[in-house]
């Protein structure tokens, strides 16, 4: 790992060239940047067209190429967190990122981010957009259908609402956490094509209904978090039927009355968490 800040890196890289010694910046697969305030050009990303991991914490950028990251055409992982975008325009800076696998974007302040940019990213895998300044009131249809994602996560981003077609094409999705936004209700039917999913995570939204009818068919789904909902009509007999491998359901810091919870765990071979 080479851990920098911008300045550090270019009056590193002087010094070894006036002592004469080889610097071989472009070598390192691990790149961390902390602390930095400023732009972001071609030429500094360029030396590090080795890289497979960018990481940037705590920093400013005040502004920034497009295309940047095709100058790393091995970068498989970029973890962007507490950090300010000023005039930078996050959708062009992905273009290009052919390899990259993992995208964890947290606490970001940013002009926008539009979702449907993942789209250009053949081989992502797992996708984490936690936290944004701006709230994020819709995830639109298709916004994510050309990905193959296989976790995603969009919580504390102020989300309102899922259109009926959000995930399409995600049938490789295994875990979905939409956690901590404005939820009312996920539609049944933007669930459908996630025939591969195993968890699922609405805590901490404002859905007060839920019954089995709020699910399609998920023969894969294993774990379920309502927690922190102001639940009030809860009703899930037979939601062996439609998601036959639940083995949790999560409802803690709910409204439910104690003596509901208890039928529902003497009904369901499931196990209840209830109590944090």
């Amino acid at each position: 790992m080479y851990r920098f800040t911008f300045t550090f890196l270019i009056l590193a890289i002087t010094l070894n060239i006036i002592c004469g010694e080889k610097h071989h910046p472009h070598l390192h697969k691990e790149v961390v940047i902390v602390d930095y305030h400023g732009p972001t050009n071609k030429h500094l990303f360029s030396l590090f067209k080795k890289a497979e991991v960018l990481e940037v914490y705590n920093s400013t950028l005040t502004s920034s190429p497009s295309h940047l990251y095709s100058l790393l055409p091995h970068l498989r992982k970029v973890h962007v967190e507490n950090n300010t975008y000023e005039d930078v325009d996050y959708d062009t800076v992905l273009h290009g990122a052919n390899a990259l696998e993992e995208f964890y974007c947290i606490n970001i302040k940013i002009p926008k981010i539009h979702l449907e940019v993942l789209r250009i990213l053949p081989r992502l895998k797992i996708c984490v957009v936690r936290g944004l300044n701006n709230p994020y009131p819709i995830i639109k249809d298709n916004s994510l259908n050309e990905t193959q994602l296989e976790i995603f996560e969009f919580s504390k981003n102020g989300l309102e609402t899922v259109e009926d077609l959000a995930f399409n094409g995600l049938s490789k999705l295994k875990e979905l956490n939409l956690a901590d936004n404005k939820l009312r209700s996920v539609p049944k039917e933007a669930l459908v094509p996630l025939q591969n999913l195993e968890i699922l995570n609405l805590a901490g939204n404002q859905i007060k209904t839920f019954t089995k009818e709020s699910l399609p068919k998920l023969d894969k789904l294993q774990k379920l978090d309502l927690s922190r909902n102001p639940l009030t009509q809860f009703t899930i007999d037979g939601i062996g039927g439609v998601a036959p491998k639940l083995t949790t359901l999560i409802v803690t810091g709910t409204p439910l009355p104690e003596a509901e919870l208890k039928t529902i765990k003497e009904k369901l071979n499931v196990q209840i968490i209830d109590q944090a």
